[in-house]
């Protein structure tokens, strides 16, 4: 089974399919989020001044970000040449710590984000 689906899998919340191109592959967040340690994670105070905490394991950065990734409604991520920021579907950048940038497909790790 693969983590990987088209944006045609995912529909707007207004209905429209057409919303996110169906040729863009998805990869599904799900798959390598840490649940079993988030919240555990989340009690762990920042360091260094940042405030900023993984996407994937909710640890907090404390040398920065690792990688950025984009982030769907449908808690999938963008491949890294999808940079349509417009997109209805879209979240936003978020922060992938050095622990877990290695769980991400080099495919959906930005190397800059807007």
């Amino acid at each position: 089974m693969t983590d990987e689906k088209t944006a045609a899998d995912a529909v707007a919340p207004d209905g429209d399919a057409a919303a996110t191109p169906a040729a863009v592959a998805m990869f599904d967040l799900e798959s390598i989020q840490d649940h079993a340690n988030w919240e555990r994670n989340g009690d762990l105070p920042s360091k260094g001044g940042h405030d900023d905490r993984c996407l994937l394991c909710n640890r907090p950065l404390t040398g920065g970000a690792k990688a950025m990734v984009h982030m769907s409604n449908g808690n999938e991520l963008f491949p890294a040449s999808y940079n349509n920021w417009e997109d209805p579907e879209s979240q936003g950048c978020f922060s992938v710590g050095a622990g877990c940038v290695r769980k991400v497909p080099a495919a959906y790790r930005l190397s800059g984000a807007p």
